[in-house]
């Protein structure tokens, strides 16, 4: 991964391409940002948890999104999206 920012985002695939993991990192301490996510071509999504933490003593708490094309990032955080597809 190359970034020219503060953010980055790292992915990873299940070897029967039924399960995604996304972490996403915002490091800038200030500034919150939004990470445009493009799904298509990974299958039909049939469901998704999404975890965040700026790293209070709550830890990763659940985040709701209503829309993953653009990932909500908090300043100073680690956001986790966990996605199930059918391939």
């Amino acid at each position: 991964t190359t970034t020219t920012g503060p953010a980055s985002l790292f992915a990873s695939r299940s070897d029967d391409g039924k399960k995604y993991v996304l972490i996403a990192l915002n490091l800038d301490p200030d500034q919150a940002a939004l990470a445009p996510l493009n799904l298509k071509g990974c299958g039909a999504m049939k469901a998704s948890r999404v975890f965040q933490t700026t790293f209070s003593p709550k830890g990763l708490e659940p985040l709701e999104v209503a829309d993953l094309a653009a990932l909500p990032l908090r300043p100073y955080s680690i956001t986790v999206v966990e996605l199930e597809v059918a391939p």
